[in-house]
């Protein structure tokens, strides 16, 4: 058997004592260090497991990006509630935008977990940008701020809900949803068509546009409008073309003529001549149609009101 010399023992201690110092300070150091490593947010957590979720839902591509960039450091929340906006409702510039053509990303992030099933009619979140998000709850669809909820999908202690809109700051027009602001746009342009004047009536109808703007692409919205407007007690006036004009010669020719017989009805001669000239201009294009020629003289002899002097 081999036999060490006491100084050889007296090293081989000496060699093993340093090699386990060096093991502790460098286990030491790596405790130390990676302690001092700053740990995400718990909100930062929520963040990540969000992005997950969505990651191979391709129609959200865009949102997921700008939701890459959103600083949550400072939100001090262990659950979300986020609001996925598809691709098909986000302008093309808002990939790395926090505020671009209407689209905030923060309004779309709320603090807490809230699930469908706790979102009751007329509850009111805050979401981050400090955007007022009301619920409305009608026919089995739950709405916020008027854009309807989709599929819900959890995502580690938080919740995320495909929405086709992006979400307003606020409700618009005190409305939940587009079709109550259809029925309600509908019921005032009823009360345009019974202005006393043309001027005053398409006054009334410019400020009903521009009020209910945000709804115009809305198939709800549009759908909602039309049936409501169907119950007007007041006859449409000939400045109210009912949507967009005829593009069938045919057609055109039908609408100019009834709407001219409505001119011929005007109280006096000016307003008569004036009528007619808008119409004119307004059909102008179809002239020289001769379908357009022979469907106008054929509507304008069912005309019930007398031919005044200046036609």
């Amino acid at each position: 058997m081999l036999q060490l010399s006491n100084s050889s023992r007296a090293m081989t201690r000496k060699f093993f004592t340093f090699i386990a110092i060096f093991s502790l300070c460098a286990a030491v150091f790596t405790f130390c260090d990676s302690d001092n490593e700053p740990k995400p947010s718990p909100s930062e957590v929520q963040k990540e497991a969000v992005l997950a979720a969505l990651g191979n839902k391709s129609d959200l591509s865009a949102f997921v990006e700008a939701l890459k960039d959103l600083d949550f450091s400072d939100v001090d929340a262990d659950e979300l509630t986020i609001f996925a906006v598809q691709n098909s409702a986000l302008p093309k510039s808002a990939l790395k935008s926090t505020d671009n053509d209407g689209f905030i990303i923060e309004r779309h992030v709320v603090k807490g977990k809230h699930l469908k099933s706790s979102l009751t009619e007329g509850k009111k979140l805050t979401a981050l940008d400090g955007s007022t998000l009301t619920i409305k709850v009608e026919g089995g669809k739950i709405y916020v701020n008027g854009v309807e909820l989709g599929e819900e999908i959890l995502a580690g202690e938080s919740v995320v809900f495909i929405v086709d809109k992006v979400i307003p700051a606020s409700a618009p027009n005190g409305f939940e949803n587009p079709a109550d602001a259809g029925v309600r746009k509908a019921q005032e342009l009823c009360e345009c068509f019974k202005k006393s004047s043309d001027e005053e009536g398409e006054a009334c109808a410019e400020i009903l546009h521009e009020k209910y703007d945000e709804y115009e692409e809305d198939a709800d919205f549009e759908d909602a409008f039309w049936q409501e407007l169907e119950k007007c007690d007041a006859d449409a006036p000939f400045w109210w073309a009912g949507g967009d004009n005829p593009t069938d010669p045919a057609e055109a020719g039908v609408k100019k003529a009834q709407e001219l017989c409505e001119c011929f009805k005007k109280s006096s001669d000016e307003e008569g001549m004036a009528c007619a000239q808008i119409l004119h201009e307004k059909y102008d294009e179809f002239e020289e149609d001769a379908d357009y020629e022979d469907a106008f003289w054929q509507e304008l002899e069912k005309c019930d009101a007398d031919t005044p002097d200046w036609w």
